[in-house]
């Protein structure tokens, strides 16, 4: 087999991440050898069931071979550096994930879910692409979509990403935003 694309659902492992969402998606995925799909991130201790019940489910519909439990990482930048596709399936608000923000940096490509602030920090004009939380359908066909893409394409995706970044995100443009924020409540 050839190199496959590598999906990665990074988050801590949490009901509310939508990860039996990501899992849904990849079940009716899993015709695609090409693909390969990761959850990176670890459960507190109240979550350690889901854990297991997601393990389980993941054994349950003979996903092994297509979905690979990593565990907690510590050094998210070097590990972005192995994926092409960062994933955020989350069903409940993320007010500003920095795992995007990281990805974009990165310049991978993100499928989101529209909850919170994620539509503020993902454009979907170029190739990243947002859909409804909670809808297994959606993902899958975001996936597929993503999956498709040519080489150019996914070029040019990294490049836009990377400039998004470092022109919304960078310590030298917070700065910039504080300040004025500041005036402007000052001249109040």
């Amino acid at each position: 087999m050839g190199c496959r694309m590598i999906f990665s659902n990074i988050s801590s492992i949490d009901p509310g991440k939508g990860l039996l969402e990501f899992v849904c998606a990849v079940e009716r995925l899993s015709e695609r050898s090409d693909l390969l799909f990761e959850i990176v991130g670890k459960a507190s201790e109240v979550n350690r069931p889901f854990e297991k019940m997601l393990k389980e489910t993941i054994a349950r519909k003979g996903l092994e071979s297509s979905i690979v439990m990593r565990g907690f990482i510590e050094n998210i930048g070097a590990y972005l550096d192995s994926i092409d596709v960062l994933v955020l399936s989350s069903t409940v608000a993320e007010a500003l994930p920095t795992v995007i923000i990281e990805a974009l940096a990165k310049g991978k490509i993100v499928i989101a879910t529209d909850v919170g602030g994620v539509c503020e920090i993902v454009d979907e004009s170029y190739g990243n692409v947002v859909v409804p939380p909670g809808d297994c359908d959606a993902l899958k066909e975001a996936i597929i979509g993503v999956a498709n893409y040519g080489d150019e394409k996914r070029d040019l995706i990294a490049k836009r990403n990377k400039e998004m970044a470092k022109s919304k995100f960078s310590l030298s443009e917070q700065v910039e935003t504080m300040q004025r924020i500041y005036m402007e409540i000052c001249r109040k």
